[in-house]
């Protein structure tokens, strides 16, 4: 049987079982993969996304259920139990163009700090911001630059900040559901 034979029995075995494909577009990270995890990231992306003992992922999210808006969601990610992280600037930039966005973001306090089975040894909370004011079919075509910088405070009163800067850009992705 030739690869384009199963392909063609899996398709239609999908659809008898009223299996459904439908696809959305993700504004993704360029550098990180969606699936990698925080303890997958290779060392030079550690480096760059890490202020202190704390990694920062961020990435962009459906900020509704019907897929209409995205919003920027801020993870961190830490083996121990930080006293304090905030973020202090957010510049975003949508096809090069300056978008005024993350007040909602600065100085906000973060979700409270869990970890679980699929992120241990780490601990996490976040940051979630508002939703971008433009329109899905322009985001979905748009590459973004963001900009953050995020400060960590220390047991012992240190305040650590550094400057995140990733890239974004549209990616398909495809999902099957059953009816």
């Amino acid at each position: 049987m030739t690869i384009p034979t199963r392909a063609w029995l899996l398709l239609a075995a999908l659809l008898l079982t009223g299996c459904k494909v439908y696809s959305t577009i993700d504004i993704a990270n360029t550098e990180i993969p969606e699936r990698m995890s925080i303890g997958d990231f290779p060392p030079d992306l550690t480096a760059k996304y890490t202020v202190d003992d704390i990694i920062v992922r961020p990435l962009f999210t459906f900020s509704d259920g019907y897929q209409t808006e995205y919003k920027l969601l801020v993870g961190f990610y830490s083996k121990t139990h930080p006293v304090d992280v905030s973020i202090t600037a957010v510049t975003l930039k949508i096809n090069g163009q300056a978008v005024e966005y993350g007040r909602e973001m600065i100085g906000a306090p973060t979700s409270e700090w869990h970890t679980g089975p699929t992120i241990q040894p780490y601990f996490a909370c976040g940051i979630s911001g508002e939703p971008i004011s433009r329109p899905l079919s322009e985001m979905t075509q748009s590459t973004v630059d963001l900009s953050l910088t995020v400060a960590v405070k220390k047991a012992d009163g240190a305040v650590v900040e550094k400057e995140i800067t990733a890239h974004f850009a549209p990616t398909k992705r495809s999902h099957f559901f059953t009816m």
